[in-house]
């Protein structure tokens, strides 16, 4: 599978508010509204500078997938999302190493596909194949903002 570059990445925090200041003096990034996912149990956040884009996700309950993830490792990194031309293929080639699928979502405007933290070094690897005119997470988070 050839990855068409580093899309994003995804940062667990327990504090939003704290964790987008940070990174916004650190990096003098750009900060994104707050959005959430109720179906995912967080709200997030995209700070950017230059080419690099992080998703902040804080849990909105300690029983969400992040919650969970944040009790038991603590803030950090929590998967790396790559860009694919061809979502299907990529997930076939992964599977055919031995990487274990752990869930699909189709948005409309982005196909993503997780594999199992227990395959990829500890963290989830997310692909994305975008559809239509965007091409990547900023594109799509510029549009909905």
């Amino acid at each position: 599978m050839k990855a068409e570059g580093l899309d994003h990445m995804h940062i667990a925090v327990q504090d939003l508010k704290q964790a987008v200041a940070f990174f916004s003096k650190l990096m003098g990034a750009k900060a994104g509204p707050v959005c959430e996912s109720p179906e995912a149990g967080f709200r997030f956040q995209f700070v950017k500078a230059g080419s690099v884009v992080i998703q902040l996700m804080e849990p909105t309950s300690p029983d969400s997938p992040i919650g969970q993830f944040i009790r038991q490792r603590g803030e950090g990194l929590h998967a790396l999302s790559f860009k694919v031309a061809d979502l299907d293929k990529a997930i076939a080639e992964l599977a055919a190493e031995g990487l274990h699928l752990i869930g699909k979502s189709d948005s409309g405007n982005i196909k993503q596909a997780h594999f199992s933290p227990r395959d990829t070094f500890g963290m989830m690897v997310e692909l994305c194949e975008y559809k239509g005119k965007a091409g990547s997470i900023m594109e799509l988070f510029k549009k909905s903002s």
